[in-house]
């Protein structure tokens, strides 16, 4: 048998039988060489399809190997080809990766890679020579001759699949789709579909957002109240008094406080990451600070990395089983952010879900109602959770879920370095930019990650693309704000 081919008007697959390769055709776009393939604890293991289904507008292909089952299946919805691959293991594997194709190759001439939280979206035109390698998640357009080409995962998954491939004049070669699955004791394995379409990209992209919007309607009104911060200005030397000084002189001014409706004290304020009560620079603690800016009319906000444990936090020193471990099967540092080191908290471990609820159980009490979160994406280092029997994909909504639902009504949460693919209804407003500071460089490089997001603003959850940066005759030439 030779090639099997699958078409409506706008979109075509032929599988080539003797090769296990497909073609995809979407004019102007051809995807050749696409491979479907398998790994097992990093060997390839061979998958030799056969055909056992065809009808008007899908096909079935299964593969029988010395690691288990599989099967592949394309469907075609309206114009749209979805494909879907998946099987069951013999016995539960250390690693796997299971790839839709590998060595893809298409003719473009732009890419845009979402990336797979703040900052990480590339607009990559393909008129340079050089070669260029690329990550990305969620969905990918290709533009050729004023059309785009969508490749797309659901926002929500179990395994973090992603897009992979090499940009170089006018092509992309070694174009990958799949996942990669560690230290998962699942035998059943089925990737997220991917989906292939083409049109306008800007249509696409809010279509993507449509089908993945929250289960219940929600009202942004007001999650777009500007608020204050501390971290630009004052970073980890931040006061209670240098709060207290900005948020009276905020609560006096005619003007701003018409509009600032929000006093946020970032990171700094804590003991440690892991620990969350007031320093020796908050001598009167953070309950009497949140009731004074409360005093003042506004809202309390507050930043709190909940995943992140830092070795003197006594949970490193006391309970070590709350923590994801390295691959030896023991804690390990998983997280890293300007020269300070920390673990990551096992969301898998009822222990750990129990602190993190009554750690902002005790911060509402206090009479914060704002929760600026950080870190959230730390678990992606971590090697190994206790209950292996839940894929890597869950973990935003055991950990980031655990607080929304904590929270519910009574306060509002902004994620920052939030998986996108926690999806929109674990949290209120998301960062999709990455940090801005008081040079051009750092606009100029989020840019492109902030337009890119679009589709998501008010249908997902409110956009949030970091500080404006506002700077007074005293501050804008600061000699200490490089330091």
């Amino acid at each position: 048998m030779g090639q099997i081919v699958l078409k409506s008007k706008a979109i075509s697959v032929a599988f080539d039988m003797a090769t296990g390769c497909f073609a995809v055709n979407a004019t102007p776009f051809h995807l050749q060489n696409a491979n479907p393939s398998l790994r097992v604890n990093g060997e390839p293991v061979a998958l030799v399809w056969v055909l056992r289904q065809k009808t008007e507008r899908s096909l079935l292909f299964t593969a029988e190997n010395r690691a288990g089952k599989w099967h592949l299946q394309f469907t075609l919805k309206g114009d749209a080809l979805t494909m879907q691959l998946g099987g069951t293991l013999k016995t539960a594997q250390k690693e796997v990766q299971l790839v839709y194709f590998a060595d893809g190759h298409v003719n473009a001439e732009h890419i845009l890679a979402l990336g797979r939280s703040m900052g990480g979206c590339r607009a990559i035109p393909l008129q340079v020579k050089q070669k260029q390698e690329f990550t990305g998640f969620y969905q990918m357009l290709f533009s050729k001759q004023g059309t785009q080409l969508q490749l797309s995962y659901p926002l929500c998954s179990s395994f973090l699949e992603c897009f992979k491939g090499t940009a170089q004049k006018g092509k992309v070669t070694n174009l990958e789709a799949g996942a990669l699955i560690r230290h998962c004791s699942l035998r059943k394995l089925e990737l997220a579909p991917v989906t292939l379409r083409v049109g306008n990209g800007f249509d696409l992209m809010k279509e993507y957002a449509t089908e993945n919007c929250p289960t219940q309607k929600k009202d942004f009104s007001e999650l777009t109240t500007p608020g204050w911060n501390s971290w630009d200005y004052y970073r980890w030397t931040v006061t209670e008094d240098e709060v207290l000084e900005n948020a009276e002189f905020i609560a006096r001014d005619k003007v701003l406080s018409k509009h600032i409706r929000k006093i946020i004290v970032d990171d700094g304020w804590q003991y440690a990451y892991g620990e969350w009560e007031a320093n020796a620079l908050f001598p009167h603690g953070m309950k009497s600070l949140a009731q004074r800016i409360r005093k003042l009319g506004m809202e309390a906000g507050l930043w709190v990395a909940p995943l992140i444990v830092e070795p003197q936090a006594r949970i490193a020193q006391l309970h070590p089983e709350m923590l994801s471990k390295g691959e030896g099967g023991l804690p390990a540092f998983c997280w890293g952010c300007m020269e300070r080191r920390g673990f990551v908290l096992d969301p898998t471990v009822e222990a750990s879900r129990r602190f993190i609820a009554e750690t902002f159980e005790r911060l509402l009490l206090y009479g914060f109602t704002y929760f600026k979160l950080d870190f959230l994406a730390g678990f992606l280092n971590a090697r190994q959770f206790q209950d292996k029997s839940v894929p890597h994909g869950r973990m935003m909504d055991l950990s980031i879920g655990t607080v929304y639902r904590t929270v519910a009504g009574r306060a509002k949460i902004l994620g920052c370095n939030y998986l996108f693919g926690g999806g929109p209804n674990i949290t209120d407003a998301v960062r999709v930019g990455g940090d801005i500071h008081s040079i051009w460089e750092t606009i100029k490089g989020n840019t492109i990650s902030v337009a890119s997001m679009f589709w998501a603003n008010k249908r997902l959850w409110v956009n949030d693309p970091d500080f404006a940066l506002c700077r007074s005759q005293d501050t804008a030439n600061d000699p200490d704000q490089q330091r």
